[in-house]
């Protein structure tokens, strides 16, 4: 189970990486969030900067 969890883990952060090229850079979460209605915009800011 633990490697399915682990590239379950590589795919969120991959897509976060993508999100983040994809997306102007923001000063803000809030100018994210208003910027991408559902906030995955500011769930991808999260991930790469952890």
């Amino acid at each position: 189970m633990r490697p399915r969890i682990e590239r379950l883990q590589q795919t969120i952060i991959d897509a976060a990486v993508e999100a983040a090229e994809v997306a102007e850079p923001l000063e803000a979460a809030d100018d994210v969030e208003a910027a991408d209605g559902d906030g995955a915009v500011v769930v991808a800011t999260a991930c790469i900067s952890e």
